[in-house]
């Protein structure tokens, strides 16, 4: 993943689609559970088509969920004989494209923001990881944005646990409101260090906005996980990390939280820079 990141283009679009694939195939895994799974090799399909069209044609990508979506439609309608679940094999199959297909694949549309990143140390970036034109705004939001989703994990792991007395949802018993708020202190504080080193317009006040939307996006994907698995009346939705359980356990808060990185990017840092949208 590391390397994926660091080097863009074809190399993340590979990783990141087979990480897609296998929680793909984790999400209908717990789907099987309560009822009958459909479509779920198109949504695979998906997982890996996804990610290569936002890196070589995101223009295309507001084509693509509706497509797909219907293409869908199509294929289940015309099963619909051998569905003994219709209603919820079309609503999860939906689902699973948006959720698993769609969503993480604006990772790739993140890191490929190519405006000079700002960062103090560009000029000392090395030339074995490309030289100081490769560090550029998408890469530094992609590892920023991961950073700020790791401290609000350590955060609210370490809040909780020292502080922790108030649940904050039944959903996901061990999360307390303390909890949740040292994982927001700790994201913010992330965040707050990126818009200073990229010198965000009113840095301290787009830090705080971004952090807070980052830590929420990635608190709701972590509670959406686990809403699935309870339904599923399973621990872990898989079992292919030894000690984290599945793809989708370890990468959960990751869902929700690139389609709003970038979107505040496109909409409100690169246009307060004076750079012009970002359509890309």
């Amino acid at each position: 993943w590391v390397t994926a990141a660091l080097t863009g283009s074809y190399p993340l679009t590979l990783v990141l689609g087979l990480t897609q694939l296998i929680a793909v195939r984790e999400y209908f895994g717990m789907v099987s559970l309560k009822g009958q799974a459909g479509a779920t090799t198109i949504c695979s399909a998906c997982c890996l088509i996804f990610p290569l069209v936002a890196q070589y044609a995101p223009y295309r990508m507001s084509l693509m969920l509706p497509m797909a979506a219907t293409t869908i439609c199509v294929y289940l309608v015309l099963r619909s004989s051998l569905l003994k679940q219709t209603l919820f094999t079309f609503s999860t199959a939906i689902f699973g494209l948006f959720y698993l297909a769609y969503l993480p694949s604006f990772w790739v549309r993140l890191r490929g923001i190519d405006f000079a990143s700002g960062l103090p140390f560009q000029a000392l970036w090395p030339s074995v990881l490309g030289g100081p034109q490769h560090l550029t705004m998408g890469l530094a939001m992609f590892v920023g944005t991961v950073l700020c989703i790791i401290m609000a994990d350590v955060g609210g792991y370490v809040v909780g646990k020292n502080f922790g007395r108030i649940q904050l949802t039944k959903v996901s018993p061990n999360k307390t409101v303390e909890g949740a708020l040292g994982g927001a202190a700790g994201c913010v504080s992330m965040a707050l260090l990126l818009a200073w080193s990229m010198h965000w317009p009113f840095w301290y006040l787009t830090g705080t906005a971004f952090g807070l939307i980052v830590f929420l996006a990635s608190l709701f994907g972590d509670l959406t996980q686990s809403v699935m698995k309870r339904d599923a009346g399973v621990k872990d939705s898989g079992n292919i990390l030894p000690g984290h359980g599945g793809i989708l356990d370890r990468f959960d808060s990751y869902i929700f939280t690139a389609p709003l990185a970038y979107y505040f990017m496109q909409f409100l840092i690169i246009p307060l820079m004076g750079l012009g949208p970002w359509y890309k």
